[in-house]
């Protein structure tokens, strides 16, 4: 009797996507929902992340509104979130225009969202997936790290913080045997993904 196979089954895994109330995000929680994945969903716009929500597929999903440029927003996440399967580190912005017209407000804000809650979250992560012997770690990032545009600012120098980050994110730093790549997603975003087993 042949049984249905499906080598890209999400099914009993349960995933945290940040960022998730938009574009890469929202594609990749909608995606993982139709895959068998129970999702947990985080951003800062309860209104989006909702219409996110509505559309998976599947039960027991969740939402956790949470600010992960704060300390506070990743333990507020980490008291509601379960025992993971994975992360897409996917939460990220980018304010373009000239770095003398930026404030440092803005561009610490920047800093603490793109580069810090990154940190954040996989520190969150990890020694949960380590315990259990298994994990996946999906980290997302701006192609601006990569190539050089006008009016690029600050988000250039912190992307290329992020691609030095997801560099040494590797089998030396989990220690334990895992896979690391970079690869192209379109032309807006690279992404690096860690197994942990």
């Amino acid at each position: 009797m042949a049984t249905n196979y499906n080598p890209f089954s999400l099914e009993g895994k349960t995933i945290l996507v940040t960022g998730a109330s938009s574009g890469i995000g929202q594609a990749t929680a909608i995606e993982c929902s139709k895959m068998g994945a129970q999702l947990v969903i985080t951003g800062r716009n309860p209104e989006r992340l909702q219409d996110t929500m509505n559309q998976l597929e599947g039960e027991g999903h969740s939402v956790v509104v949470a600010d992960l440029a704060t300390t506070e927003g990743v333990e507020m996440l980490a008291e509601q979130a379960p025992i993971l399967d994975g992360l897409v580190n996917n939460a990220g912005y980018g304010e373009l225009g000239p770095m003398e017209t930026t404030s440092l407000e803005d561009a610490q804000r920047q800093l603490d969202v793109n580069v810090i809650g990154l940190a954040r979250m996989t520190k969150l992560v990890l020694p949960h997936m380590r315990k259990q012997g298994s994990g996946r770690i999906v980290n997302v990032a701006s192609i601006a790290g990569r190539i050089t545009f006008s009016f690029a600012g600050y988000i250039a120098l912190f992307i290329v913080a992020v691609f030095m980050f997801l560099r040494f994110f590797n089998p030396v730093m989990l220690s334990a045997p895992s896979t690391t790549f970079s690869k192209s997603v379109g032309i807006v975003k690279l992404l690096a993904v860690a197994n942990i087993h």
